[in-house]
């Protein structure tokens, strides 16, 4: 705790929130003493990676009537975007001629905008040297190189963001690609993968060369991040993650990458359908009086790219805990929230929650 804020990972994105929503609980339960209802604090702990736990909650436990999840803004979630990762591999079968990648690995998680990127070429010369110094990157991005024998290490470091806005990262391994698209690469399926990459996605975020791109006037445009990039085991293998609007077909978005990637194996590790919720329903129109009555505020409700537990069970939305105007964190170094936001959600949550006893 520092200058009137609680630094740390998931001080913003979710345990801060969730604390918030504890003590708010601690007090209705010390105001209200005979409630004629029950309100369940459910923590999930597999929330980006799989989601086991809400499936093993919803197969062994109670379905909430009433839901909502402390996992995103206020003042309340009325729509999230279908989320889907395609996996695009192709082997990686070199010799020992010309240009070779030994090793190649960018990006932490699907769902994030990879920070970093290193790739180790063998085979380098003067020429192919002076390439890779004269390389500039399309994005604020930056190299370092390190020099052995006849072989090189390229590091790239770039800027972290969630998947659902990569247009607010810098991603190491667009610029990646683009350097080893302008390399003279050993001949390979895996250069044709690279080659493929850079020509239907480089750096764009939209999926527009892909034939993606589009909108709907509910949760607004489709977002592409291309996540990961691994040599390993013999293959070359990329994950994107496609946040795609309410209203669209993912089956169509896979036959345009399938044929984007015609000739590489295209799979589908992850997939959440998306999540409407009218914003006339009465889950969503009390989330929204809520914040009011604390706040002063009478803000629309919003449309967002990130999956929340909402997604989980029937009648849920995402309530907070973001306050308009307030600065992201999440995903990103120095995670921070200030104590005072703290105690203005825990309010807003104590509110929603004597709201549920009176429904």
């Amino acid at each position: 705790v520092k200058d009137g804020e609680i630094w740390g990972r998931g001080t913003q994105d979710d345990k801060g929130p969730m604390m918030a929503a504890l003590y708010a609980l601690k007090a209705i339960k010390n105001y209200v003493k005979k409630p004629s209802k029950r309100i369940r604090l459910i923590f999930g702990t597999n929330e980006e990676t799989g989601w086991e736990c809400m499936k093993y909650y919803v197969k062994h436990e109670e379905i909430p009537d009433l839901s909502v999840t402390p996992d995103a803004d206020f003042p309340v979630i009325f729509a999230e975007k279908g989320i889907v990762n395609y996996g695009i591999s192709a082997p990686a079968i070199s010799g020992d001629k010309g240009l070779v990648i030994e090793n190649l690995t960018a990006g932490e998680a699907a769902n994030m905008v990879a920070s970093s990127a290193k790739v180790v070429l063998k085979g380098t010369d003067d020429e192919i040297l002076e390439k890779i110094s004269s390389f500039s990157p399309k994005n604020d991005t930056k190299l370092k190189i390190n020099k052995s024998d006849r072989r090189v290490e390229i590091s790239i470091t770039g800027v972290s963001a969630h998947g659902s806005t990569p247009y607010k990262g810098q991603s190491a391994m667009a610029a990646l690609v683009d350097l080893l698209s302008e390399l003279p690469l050993e001949d390979s399926e895996m250069k044709r993968l690279l080659s493929t990459i850079q020509n239907k996605i480089g750096y764009e975020f939209y999926g527009e060369s892909l034939g993606i791109s589009g909108r709907d006037s509910m949760s607004g445009e489709l977002t592409l991040n291309i996540g990961t990039l691994r040599l390993q085991a013999g293959v070359l293998k990329l994950v994107i993650n496609i946040r795609y609007p309410v209203f669209f077909n993912e089956a169509m978005i896979r036959s345009q990458i399938e044929e984007a990637f015609n000739g590489f194996r295209v799979e589908t590790y992850h997939h959440q359908k998306p999540l409407y919720v009218s914003p006339d329903s009465e889950l969503v129109k009390m989330c929204r009086e809520v914040y009011k009555e604390v706040t002063g505020h009478d803000e629309e409700p919003i449309a967002i790219g990130g999956g929340t537990y909402a997604r989980a069970v029937p009648n849920a939305v995402a309530f907070g805990a973001l306050l308009p105007g307030n600065v992201e964190f999440a995903h990103q170094p120095n995670e921070r929230i200030s104590i005072e936001d703290v105690l203005l959600v825990a309010r807003i949550y104590a509110q929603l929650f004597l709201r549920f006893l009176e429904t």
